[in-house]
Formats: structure tokens, sequence, C-alpha cells
């Protein structure tokens, strides 16, 4: 009986593992699947998705919804089982799902979030485990992989559980182990180890969708806000990034999802040792003409008015209080006694409010990684290793990362699928 491995029960490792007892299944053939997990249980990282709600897929994605080098490649495997597979896929093994409109990005791009009817993303994996339980796949919890030897066509797996030695025998194995981002959730980075062993280049893991830091005093002025904005990320003249949304000020610096949008490319700047500080547009609705304008009119028709209550009126307080600290205006300056440069100064440190960034927030506030096993040493049709035979790659060990909204969770399913099948060998690829 052939028997296929999975490394790791997370997102990508459960749909890999019963992707493969489905297609033995349909092709009559008979097929041992288990998979193996080093915590005492499966999916954590799945209970955390979507703060618990569990963001299935999104039924819009393009390239741009991955942040890579090489987003051709993802769209490939993504084209092989799509958004609409996905909600397929868990309508029948018992999820209903729903959809939740929106728009995201300086784009403005219409989006669709799928969610579980019930809200909670242990529906999704109960339903995973469930499927996986009726089609036959085992799952043993506990086990530390030590290495992975290719003996001839078979692969011997050296493992331990609770001290004990143990070896498995293999026809064919995925690693699914994750990368380092969330490592209290099992993706402790322990896999790039086993894919190196093997000859494969592992691309620097650093954390991605993720809290950014400054060094810059005025960040504990606005500490506790949420604001929308539109923030850009440069390395010195040069924009790198940029997104709109809510952004949240911390006293550390910045977080929320248009930061975590941009951060791949901040933290991976920071890597290389090049400046990086990003600029916040604080009220995007008004263009830097019609703001000025606004100011000029109170200022004429309330000059006796201070400039912190006018700005009160459009913003925040404290980022009132930020914008005007940040310019050395004292807080008692009256609008009426601004001079026109002076209000041209104030609306471009509102269009264009600077912040260093020196850092980020570790693996642990993380929710993905940039970085992992090279897409160019995978086969870009059945994620197969080009360095070892029946050995495959999928879910974030490998070097793909996407923006938040469900397109980390559909690159699972989708790499999943494609290698669960792949080891089958499965005729369509």
């Amino acid at each position: 009986m052939k028997k296929i491995f999975v490394i790791g029960a997370g997102a990508s490792g459960l749909m890999a593992a019963i992707t493969a007892a489905d297609k033995a299944l349909q092709i009559n053939e008979k097929i041992e699947v288990t998979v193996l997990e080093h915590m005492d249980r499966a999916g954590v990282k799945i209970l955390q998705t979507g703060n618990g709600r569990c963001n299935l897929t999104n039924a819009f994605v393009d390239e741009m919804c991955y942040q890579n080098d090489d987003t051709a490649f993802v769209m490939h495997i993504i084209k092989k089982f799509m958004p609409k597979d996905t909600v397929a896929f868990f309508n029948s093994i018992g999820v209903l799902t729903k959809s939740r409109t929106g728009y995201a990005g300086t784009e403005g791009l219409p989006l669709e979030y799928i969610y579980p009817n019930s809200d909670q993303a242990a529906t999704v994996l109960e339903a995973l485990l469930n499927r996986g339980i009726e089609l036959g796949v085992q799952i043993e919890y506990g086990i530390e992989i030590k290495n992975i030897e290719k003996k001839g066509d078979a692969f011997v797996i050296n493992a331990s559980h609770l001290d004990k030695d143990i070896k498995y025998l293999a026809d064919a194995v995925i690693i699914a182990t994750g990368s380092k981002a969330a490592p209290k959730t099992g993706s402790d980075g322990s896999g790039y180890n086993l894919a190196k062993a093997f000859g494969h280049h592992i691309i620097k893991p650093l954390p991605a969708l993720v809290p950014l830091e400054s060094p810059d005093k005025i960040c504990k002025t606005m500490t506790g806000v949420r604001s929308d904005g539109q923030i850009r990320i440069f390395s010195g003249d040069r924009q790198i990034a940029e997104e709109k949304g809510e952004i949240q000020f911390a006293d550390y610096g910045i977080s929320g999802i248009p930061v975590f949008q941009v951060s791949r490319h901040a933290v991976r700047l920071l890597d290389m040792h090049k400046e990086v500080y990003a600029l916040i547009d604080l009220i995007p609705m008004l263009d830097s003409k019609a703001l000025q304008a606004m100011l000029e009119k109170l200022s004429k028709e309330n000059g006796e008015r201070t400039l912190l209550l006018v700005l009160c009126g459009m913003m925040n307080k404290k980022i009132a209080t930020a914008v005007m600290q940040s310019l050395g205006i004292p807080l008692r300056t009256k609008i009426g006694d601004c001079s026109i440069s002076d209000i041209r100064q104030i609306v471009h440190e509102i269009k264009a409010f600077r912040l260093k960034i020196s850092g980020c927030k570790s693996f642990d506030r993380a929710q993905v990684c940039s970085g992992g096993v090279a897409l160019n040493e995978t086969d870009g049709e059945t994620l197969e290793s080009k360095l070892a035979e029946n050995l495959y790659f999928c879910g974030e060990i490998l070097d793909v990362d996407g923006v938040c909204g469900g397109y980390n969770l559909q690159w699972a399913w989708s790499s999943g699928f494609v290698a669960g099948s792949a080891a089958v060998g499965a005729k369509h690829l």
C-alpha cells in the first residue's frame, strides 16, 4: 500500500491530506494518508484567523493580492483551486458560508470576504477534521520530526514521541509545517531545516502583516487612536508601497490593516539596513487644496478660535495635538494668528505626517512571514521539489505571502489541494 505522510496539521496540511485521501478513493487506489503534527492538537492557527471568525477566502483574487517576488507562480497554483472551489469544498463538508463586501487599498478594490456562517473558526476546523476521519486520514500528535532521509524511491522519517524514537516509511512526503509567524500556534519554522537538508534554499523569513515600530516620541501623544488614513512607505526619496484604511496609533508606532499590508516592504528594507519612513495622510478624504481653503476660511471667519479647536473638528484631538507639537506650534495659538504660509505648513503636516520606521513587532505578532522555500526550486504545476522526487511543499513554508483579506488561507487551500493531488498522482495534474 502506498503511504503518503503530511508534516503539519495546519490549514494547508489538512487540505493536502484530505485531498490525497479523496483522490485515492476516486481512482480506487489503496493509499494510506498520515499527518504528523508536533502540537497536541490540529489547526491551532486556523482558530485564530479572522479574530476567531476565520476569513476563509475572498471572492476577488489577483496577483496584486500577493507580495512575494513571483506572484505569477502563486496565481498559477491558485487557478487550480479558486475561491469558488474553496466555497464549494466547505459547503460540501457541511460549512455554510457567507460573504461581506468591502473595499480595500488605495485602488479602492471591491472585495468579498468569505466567512463561515457561524462566525466561528472552530466550525471550519471541526469540519476539516471530520472529513479527514471519514476518508481514513490518520493524525498523530506530539510527533517531533528529527530529519527526513531519501532511501531509494522511499523516505525514512526519523521522529520521536515522548522521547521515544520512531521511524516512518513513506512513498511521498508533503511538508506543510508553516512559517515562523505566530510560533505559539506551532508554526515555529522547523520545516525550513527539513527543506534545507534536501538542498533547498530558504529566502530569509521575516515578519509580515505585522505592526511597525517608530522611535519618534510623538507616537506617545497619539497612543490609542484609531483613524482613517493613507500610509505611504518610503526608502530615501522612493515610494515603496501605499495603502488606505483605519490606522491604529500606539506608543511603539503604528498598526492596523493598512499598516499590515505595507509592513513586509518596510521590514525587508530595514533588514537590508535601508532608511525607512512612513508618510501618513491624516485626512485622506480632502486634498491639500480643499483643506487649505477650509482652514483659510475658518481663519477669516473664526479667527479667535484656537488652532487646536479648529483641528479637533477635523480629526481626533490626540492627532491634532501631535500635528501642532510636530510643527512646534503652542497649543493656545489662535487660527487667526496663523499666516497663509503657516496654514500651508499645517496642511502639509496633515497630508504627509512623517514617522521614522525603525523595526517591527516580533514573529509572535506577525500573521504570516515573507520568505521561505524558494519557489523556483519547486514545480509550478505540482509543488513537487525539483531536488527530491515525491517531496512536496504547501502553505506558508513556501516563499508566498498575501495581503489581509483571506488570501493567505486561500493559498493554504490551493497549495494543499495541488500538493495532495500530485502526491497521489492524479491524472489531471
